[in-house]
């Protein structure tokens, strides 16, 4: 009886082993409550501060923490967006008085330095998890699955080259990250030929001149020689001096018949010179007759006083 009270005791006093979830910086992780999906009361909390606190009939509440902003409740599971090595510890959900104990760990896994690694350069393997218990142990693996001595892959080699594995443990079981090692080859070295040399190891050779040692195209300029130049700028200077010749004479006539018109318009030159013409023509029979009656008044005589009176 004794003995069955003190176990009750201990396994009061130790719960039940929190459940851990492993997430990466960046990414989303979604903490399960662990209890049924109906509730009256539910509550969130990370290492004792509130996160939200819901009731089924009521207005959800949030706290005050940074990980506020970034959490969003499905159903009973809280889902954390972009996750941050902040966010790593305990966290807690009280379903209807019922206590759940959650853990995260976050892990950042890279090289040193990042990206591609070259063949025969010096690179450091980074391991760092959030959120561990105290005298837990990181170590890698290789792509072979076999331990590596410490971080440094001095030198690169090409056994380097695939997927290693960050392994840790914790409250006794043993988690892994993942990372990808990509090695390349260096870039090929062309050797500088060394002139000093050469012209000791051949002292008869004959001194060369600056005209032999001059590339192919030596004196070319946009790939056509100078004569080739000195054409094109005397033919392009002959071109450019008569359209000039060209454009002068036409502006010099445009503008003589613009005087010219300014004078015909001002009355000193008329627009077209008045001409006559004078032609004999027969005369019409009106004419003919009106002639007739003035012969007849010519030959009648005047009236007897009038006579009279031209006689005194």
């Amino acid at each position: 009886m004794k003995a069955t009270l003190w176990l009750l005791f201990v396994l009061a006093a130790f719960p039940a082993a929190a459940d851990v979830f492993l997430a990466s910086p960046g990414r989303s992780a979604t903490i399960e409550c662990g209890g049924d999906t109906s509730y009256s009361n539910l509550a969130w909390f990370h290492k004792n501060e509130l996160i939200l606190k819901v009731r089924r009939n009521g207005v959800p509440s949030k706290g005050k923490a940074l990980i506020v902003r970034r959490t969003s409740l499905q159903n009973t599971k809280l889902v954390i967006m972009k996750v941050t090595e902040s966010d790593a510890g305990m966290f807690t959900c009280e379903v209807d008085g019922k206590s759940h104990q959650h853990a995260l760990l976050v892990a950042t896994v890279s090289t040193s330095p990042p990206g591609e690694l070259r063949l025969g350069s010096k690179a450091t393997l980074r391991c760092e998890v959030k959120g561990l218990m105290e005298g837990s142990t990181v170590q890698w693996k290789n792509p072979f699955g076999s331990p590596h001595t410490g971080a440094e892959l001095n030198p690169v080699t090409r056994s380097h080259h695939g997927s290693w594995n960050c392994t840790f443990s914790h409250n006794g079981v043993t988690y892994n990250e993942r990372l990808v090692v990509k090695v390349t080859g260096p870039a090929p070295k062309t050797p500088s030929p060394n002139l000093s040399e050469s012209s000791d190891d051949t002292p008869n050779a004959p001194p060369t001149t600056g005209v032999a040692n001059a590339p192919p195209n030596a004196g070319l300029l946009l790939g056509l020689s100078w004569w080739m130049w000195v054409v094109i700028l005397v033919g392009g200077g002959v071109v450019l001096l008569l359209l000039l010749v060209a454009v002068i004479c036409l502006y010099k006539r445009i503008k003589r018949k613009k005087r010219k018109l300014l004078k015909m318009r001002n009355g000193h030159q008329p627009l077209t010179p008045r001409q006559y013409c004078q032609c004999n023509r027969r005369p019409t029979a009106a004419v003919k007759l009106e002639q007739r009656h003035r012969r007849k008044r010519q030959s009648v005589p005047p009236p007897p006083s009038l006579q009279l009176l031209l006689a005194e």
